[in-house]
């Protein structure tokens, strides 16, 4: 099967729905996204766009609470009388 070129349309679809981070794009088509950013002079500011919306994603999303305090929780839970 022909690859097919990476058109800017294409590049601009993969960071949005995969990020910045080439590792995530999908395996089919990164060769070509990354030849595309290396050759498209306009490529390096959607990749800076799409990462700092990877940043500000990754500083948005809470981290799980930690386990000494998900532990004591379930400890309240597991002792607390019947209602």
């Amino acid at each position: 099967m022909a690859e097919v070129p990476m058109t800017g349309g294409r590049f601009e679809a993969i960071l949005d729905a995969y990020g910045a981070d080439p590792r995530r794009w999908p395996d089919a088509e990164r060769a070509a996204a990354l030849a595309f950013a290396a050759a498209d002079p306009g490529a390096p500011a959607l990749l800076a766009a799409a990462a700092d919306l990877d940043a500000a994603i990754h500083m948005a999303t809470p981290d799980p609470a930690a386990t000494p305090l998900r532990e004591a929780i379930v400890a309240s839970a597991k002792s607390a009388p019947p209602r």
